[in-house]
Protein backbone atom coordinates (compact mmCIF):
# COMPACT_ATOMS: atom_id res chain seq x y z
CA UNK A 1 0.00 0.00 0.00
CA UNK A 2 1.27 3.54 -0.95
CA UNK A 3 1.18 5.73 2.29
CA UNK A 4 1.43 9.43 2.54
CA UNK A 5 2.16 10.55 6.61
CA UNK A 6 2.10 14.19 7.67
CA UNK A 7 3.63 13.98 10.85
CA UNK A 8 4.82 17.27 12.51
CA UNK A 9 6.25 15.75 15.51
CA UNK A 10 9.82 15.31 16.25
CA UNK A 11 9.69 11.31 16.48
CA UNK A 12 9.30 9.65 13.16
CA UNK A 13 7.48 6.18 14.71
CA UNK A 14 4.59 6.27 12.06
CA UNK A 15 7.14 6.25 9.35
CA UNK A 16 9.10 3.15 10.92
CA UNK A 17 6.15 1.35 11.33
CA UNK A 18 5.01 1.49 7.65
CA UNK A 19 8.32 1.13 6.58
CA UNK A 20 8.79 -2.02 8.64
CA UNK A 21 5.31 -3.41 7.62
CA UNK A 22 6.62 -3.43 3.90
CA UNK A 23 4.44 -0.36 2.57
CA UNK A 24 6.00 2.14 0.38
CA UNK A 25 5.81 5.64 2.44
CA UNK A 26 6.26 9.13 1.62
CA UNK A 27 6.75 11.26 4.60
CA UNK A 28 6.23 15.29 4.72
CA UNK A 29 7.57 16.77 8.15
CA UNK A 30 7.62 20.55 7.98
CA UNK A 31 5.73 22.28 5.62
CA UNK A 32 1.53 21.36 5.09
CA UNK A 33 1.89 23.30 1.45
CA UNK A 34 4.40 20.59 0.73
CA UNK A 35 2.67 18.21 1.94
CA UNK A 36 -0.46 18.87 -0.10
CA UNK A 37 1.77 19.08 -3.83
CA UNK A 38 3.53 16.04 -2.94
CA UNK A 39 0.35 14.27 -2.75
CA UNK A 40 -1.00 14.50 -5.95
CA UNK A 41 2.35 13.48 -7.15
CA UNK A 42 2.37 10.36 -5.12
CA UNK A 43 -1.01 9.49 -5.36
CA UNK A 44 -0.78 7.03 -2.31
CA UNK A 45 -3.65 4.70 -1.34
CA UNK A 46 -4.16 6.64 2.27
CA UNK A 47 -2.89 9.65 3.84
CA UNK A 48 -2.13 9.21 7.93
CA UNK A 49 -1.61 12.90 9.59
CA UNK A 50 -0.21 12.63 13.02
CA UNK A 51 -1.18 16.27 14.33
CA UNK A 52 -0.36 15.66 18.05
CA UNK A 53 1.86 18.53 18.13
CA UNK A 54 0.07 21.14 15.00
CA UNK A 55 -3.40 20.37 15.05
CA UNK A 56 -4.39 23.65 13.19
CA UNK A 57 -1.95 22.55 10.23
CA UNK A 58 -2.61 18.84 9.90
CA UNK A 59 -6.59 20.03 9.63
CA UNK A 60 -5.91 22.42 7.03
CA UNK A 61 -3.70 20.39 5.08
CA UNK A 62 -6.22 17.25 5.21
CA UNK A 63 -8.90 19.87 4.13
CA UNK A 64 -6.87 21.31 1.33
CA UNK A 65 -5.88 17.47 -0.07
CA UNK A 66 -9.97 16.87 0.12
CA UNK A 67 -10.67 19.99 -1.88
CA UNK A 68 -8.65 19.12 -4.80
CA UNK A 69 -10.38 16.87 -7.18
CA UNK A 70 -7.47 14.36 -7.98
CA UNK A 71 -6.75 13.75 -3.74
CA UNK A 72 -10.41 13.72 -2.59
CA UNK A 73 -11.21 10.27 -2.97
CA UNK A 74 -8.09 8.92 -1.03
CA UNK A 75 -8.85 8.20 2.84
CA UNK A 76 -7.35 10.18 5.03
CA UNK A 77 -6.77 8.68 9.22
CA UNK A 78 -6.09 11.11 11.94
CA UNK A 79 -4.19 9.90 14.80
CA UNK A 80 -3.18 11.28 18.09
CA UNK A 81 -5.03 14.28 18.25
CA UNK A 82 -7.07 15.11 21.08
CA UNK A 83 -11.07 14.37 22.05
CA UNK A 84 -11.85 18.61 20.55
CA UNK A 85 -9.35 18.30 17.85
CA UNK A 86 -10.98 14.50 16.51
CA UNK A 87 -14.43 16.56 16.81
CA UNK A 88 -12.99 18.99 14.28
CA UNK A 89 -11.57 16.83 11.68
CA UNK A 90 -15.02 14.49 11.19
CA UNK A 91 -16.09 16.61 7.79
CA UNK A 92 -11.95 15.38 5.84
CA UNK A 93 -11.08 12.41 7.69
CA UNK A 94 -11.22 9.99 10.31
CA UNK A 95 -9.48 9.59 13.62
CA UNK A 96 -8.01 7.02 15.01
CA UNK A 97 -6.42 5.50 18.13
CA UNK A 98 -3.36 4.67 17.70
CA UNK A 99 -3.71 0.83 18.10
CA UNK A 100 -5.89 0.64 15.89
CA UNK A 101 -3.94 2.63 12.80
CA UNK A 102 -0.47 -0.29 14.10
CA UNK A 103 -3.24 -2.98 13.18
CA UNK A 104 -4.21 -1.89 10.05
CA UNK A 105 -1.48 -0.97 8.90
CA UNK A 106 0.28 -4.72 10.14
CA UNK A 107 -2.47 -6.45 8.53
CA UNK A 108 -2.82 -4.45 5.37
CA UNK A 109 -1.25 -5.78 2.22
CA UNK A 110 1.42 -3.52 0.87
Amino acid sequence: MKIFIIDFSPRPELEALCRAAGHTVQTERHDGARAYRDTKTFMPDVIVVNYADKPSHGRLTAQKIRQRKATAPIPIWFVDGTGADNAKIQPWGRALPRAELETLIRNTTP
